[in-house]
């Protein structure tokens, strides 16, 4: 205490105030400084474990993109139009009948519409129940679609049960 009284005050002053300034100095530059560093470096170890993860990904991205060019799109058959002979009518159910084994489908049923056959007219209806699978049934429109005489698909019905999925078609045919 004795020796603090030597030091002329002016001095103490000065001292205390260089003190003061190194201590304000520390708290408002270097203090935020060493904070946004902490951050930065959190920052630079996620921008790193992205950089891993894409170096990780980058044979498989390139094997898909190879892959996503070379498949061709398969194209869905369009046939002529042409008209099915009356006399020809017992012809398509067992041409659909194949078309339905090709595709792995359980054929149920297929009976034709008689009211549409009553009145002379140009359009045969059939109505066919099958079972099997979405993708198998995929099939099967396809390989329906190739038909000549098929106008168009009037109705599809899906059901779904527990132990298969049924399918109910109405479809249109131009009779000659």
């Amino acid at each position: 205490m004795k020796s603090f009284k030597l030091i002329p005050r002016r001095t103490a002053i000065i001292q205390f105030s260089w003190l003061g300034a190194l201590l304000i100095l520390g708290l408002v530059v270097i203090f935020p400084v060493q904070r946004s560093t902490v951050g930065l470096e959190r920052q630079i170890k996620g921008i790193q474990y992205q950089i891993e993860t894409q170096k990780t990904l980058q044979p498989i991205y390139q094997t898909l993109k190879t892959k996503s060019h070379t498949t061709a799109a398969s194209i869905l058959p369009i046939p002529e139009s042409a008209k099915l002979s009356k006399d020809l009518v017992h012809v398509f159910s067992s041409t659909v009948m194949r078309i339905a084994k090709n595709s792995d489908m359980e054929m149920i049923s297929m009976s034709p519409d008689v009211t549409s056959l009553a009145d002379q007219s140009r359009h045969l209806l059939v109505r066919a129940v099958l079972r099997g699978d979405f993708m198998n049934f995929r099939k099967f429109l396809i390989g329906v679609g190739e038909l000549p005489y098929l106008e168009r698909l009037e109705e599809i019905e899906i059901q779904q049960d527990p132990n298969f999925m049924e399918f109910r078609i109405k479809m249109r045919l131009m009779l000659g």
